[in-house]
């Protein structure tokens, strides 16, 4: 049985940049007990672009950020996680793990095909496998994120970007995007954005070594005037210049 269906665009990911109808399929949960769905779109993504032969329209999305729910959605845009399943029963499973997944992307849901499609944006350059402009709404920066584990993390930080030529200058700061209400831990980056999906899967996974492998934090690479404002709101953990 159908329990919602709403609109889901990402203006973090090109394969998800057109609006697709997003219906709730199923209400799943993980094993660590957070709720997710399992969803229909239509269109559906083209399963080529993951070696299968047929088109994918079924995902699991789960939401992003800590004090957002799905069951019910009480602000939007809702941001969530947009993951393919790995496992072919997943219409008949209550409960799957991590494992049981490949998240793709992270996306937005709207409450109406216009919200979606009239999405505020902006554009920057974003870490991805090769030099890509991804379109996002403007983060707002809060100031520093800082306290006993954020300091762990800064230290393991700054021992990576001793070794890579290519970051500069490093914040790790609090952040909203756009209209949203809730507050994101992000690391704030100045240097050549384009890294490979191996730079952001080496922070994601010193990040985890700390937080756990269900927290999650945004990298964002910032412009030399965004860089003037966080410096404003925030000492710089790491510097090489």
């Amino acid at each position: 049985m159908n329990l919602e269906t709403y609109f889901l665009s990402s203006l973090d990911n090109t394969r998800f940049t057109q609006t697709r109808e997003c219906t709730f399929e199923k209400r799943l949960r993980f094993n660590t007990g957070k709720d997710c769905a399992l969803v229909k779109l239509v269109p559906p993504v083209v399963g080529q672009d993951f070696g299968l032969p047929a088109d994918i329209d079924l995902f699991v999305i789960a939401a992003r950020h800590q004090g957002q729910e799905l069951f019910p959605i009480t602000t939007f845009p809702c941001s969530v996680h947009i993951a393919r399943p790995l496992i072919e029963d997943i219409g008949v499973r209550e409960v799957i793990t991590k494992e049981d997944l490949e998240v793709i992307a992270w996306g937005d849901l709207y409450k109406t095909r216009f919200d979606a499609d009239h999405a505020d944006s902006h554009s920057y350059a974003s870490g991805s496998r090769a030099p890509v402009e991804f379109t996002v709404r403007p983060p707002r920066f809060l100031g520093e994120q800082d306290g006993v584990p954020e300091r762990q993390l800064k230290e393991k930080l700054v021992r990576m970007f001793d070794l890579v030529p290519w970051v500069t200058t490093a914040y790790l700061a609090r952040v909203r995007y756009g209209d949203s209400k809730l507050a994101s831990v992000a690391l704030c980056v100045v240097g050549q954005p384009g890294q490979n999906r191996v730079f952001a899967e080496q922070i994601a996974g010193i990040f985890a070594s700390i937080f756990g492998s269900h927290e999650h934090m945004d990298i964002i690479w910032i412009t030399p005037e965004q860089d003037q404002e966080l410096a404003s709101l925030c000492r710089p953990f790491f510097s090489s210049r």
